[in-house]
């Protein structure tokens, strides 16, 4: 197993190469572009640091043609933070953000790759945050994407079903005390369904987890692996006013966790304002 995560980033890079020459042989569309944000925290306290910061994120979208696309994207800044000229740090990363493969037909897609795995209704308190952390105050909602292979299918009625595998990902995420095994796949799947003026979703999550034994009432090891399942039920309706709900629940099945259960709900509405103005020229 600890190889297949860089098999699995060969394939991907050299899946890459075919479609990016098949693109180019046959004139396929091949799109470049690129965010680029600034930010500026000053205080009024000169002895507070100051805070400037610098982000670009360039893209690549290629369409192949016959229903491939490939996008990949990087995330670069550079940071200085400070109270004086004399005494500022700086920190610049440069990261993949986004890098996938795509196979998709009217009623169906794959897609394997870094990429991004988010849904649930809810804007702010988000139980079903599971694979990203999208801050609600980012104009720019940027967020770290999970390596992994997801599959849809979208019915004609409008009710769709998502499945997906992750593998490689052993940093936290989304709510995430302790991360995943690195050597275990994590699976799951979600089914959407419509209902009345609106949708229900139900959707479930397994995967093996590492817990560093410091928290532990059983100190007869450093690190234990155990298993944990999520699942969540959400909906939205659109009634005169927008109305909303998550509740996710989380099993951990290990007996040297003090704590086995956890449990988030959050419910929500929203009504948007009608604004008339009349001109007179």
């Amino acid at each position: 197993m600890k190889g297949l995560m860089g098999k699995m980033k060969q394939f991907l890079v050299a899946g890459i190469l075919i479609v990016s020459f098949y693109s180019t042989g046959y004139c396929q569309q091949v799109d470049f572009k690129g965010q680029m944000s600034a930010t500026l925290v000053v205080n009024q306290d000169r002895r507070a640091d100051q805070f400037v910061g610098l982000r670009y994120i360039p893209e690549m979208f290629v369409s192949a043609g016959a229903g491939f696309y490939f996008y990949g994207a990087v995330n670069g800044y550079k940071n200085y933070q400070g109270n004086s000229l004399a005494n500022f740090s700086s920190e610049e990363r440069i990261k993949i953000y986004r890098l996938w493969l795509r196979f998709s037909r009217p009623q169906y897609e794959f897609r394997l790759g870094l990429q991004k795995i988010n849904f649930g209704p809810a804007f702010l308190l988000r139980p079903l945050m599971w694979f990203d952390r999208i801050d609600p105050r980012d104009p720019l909602q940027l967020t770290d994407g999970v390596w992994g292979l997801l599959f849809r299918y979208y019915f004609l009625n409008n009710a769709n079903i998502w499945l997906w595998a992750l593998y490689g990902n052993d940093e936290t995420k989304g709510w995430e005390f302790f991360p995943t095994n690195k050597h275990e796949p994590e699976y799951g799947g979600r089914v959407q369904l419509p209902l009345f003026r609106g949708e229900i979703g139900a959707t479930v999550h397994f995967r093996k987890a590492n817990f560093v034994n410091e928290f532990s009432i059983d100190n007869s090891s450093q690190k234990t692996d155990f298993s944990e399942t999520r699942f969540a039920f959400d909906g939205k309706w659109d009634a005169e006013i927008g109305l909303w709900f998550e509740v996710a629940a989380s099993h951990w099945d290990d007996k040297a966790i003090p704590f086995n259960y956890q449990t988030m709900a959050t419910i929500g509405a929203d009504y948007t304002f009608p604004m008339e103005r009349d001109c007179i020229f």
